[in-house]
């Protein structure tokens, strides 16, 4: 399974991690760095993932949400 992380921190890093253990591949992540709603290419990145793990910050956890959601 495909997933994508929205938040790069300390729970990000351990399920990047633990992901190939059990069958999960991390085909995105974004960060504050790298937003998720300025990312040219979200569309393509995403394509084949069907789970947004969100792991950001109660600042613009809607905004991501939204983001994700219309994608």
């Amino acid at each position: 399974m495909n997933i994508a992380l929205v938040g790069y921190g300390k729970m990000g890093k351990i399920i990047e991690k633990l992901a190939p253990d059990h069958e999960v591949r991390i085909a995105a992540s974004f960060d504050i760095d790298r937003p998720l709603e300025d990312t040219p290419d979200v569309r393509e990145k995403l394509k084949d993932v069907p789970v947004l793990i969100e792991f950001s910050t109660p600042e613009v956890v809607m905004k991501n949400l939204n983001t994700g959601l219309a994608l």
